[in-house]
């Protein structure tokens, strides 16, 4: 993402917002992330802007804390697909 340009994501140049809407480019989207409360959740309560891969399993503890011993200390992702289409 970033070695495409600021002008993907930020709409007016040398503005931090408005951002542009992530489905604009990404929007066929499947697993997760379109199951229970993830399909309405905005894009960056996940994915850090600048750092889009998630990686830590502490980003996912942000909202199921109630899992934090579940398997612990692996990533969420190994196990639970996000995945594409």
């Amino acid at each position: 993402m970033m070695s495409s340009g600021c002008d993907i994501c930020h709409v007016k140049e040398g503005e931090v917002k408005p951002v542009a809407r992530c489905t604009s480019c990404h929007g066929s989207l499947g697993g997760l992330h379109k199951s229970g409360a993830h399909a309405g959740t905005d894009c960056t309560a996940c994915h850090s802007p600048h750092a889009w891969k998630v990686t830590a399993r502490e980003t996912c503890l942000t909202c199921h804390n109630d899992r934090k011993n579940h398997y612990p200390p692996a990533f969420c992702g190994e196990c639970h697909k996000f995945g594409k289409g």
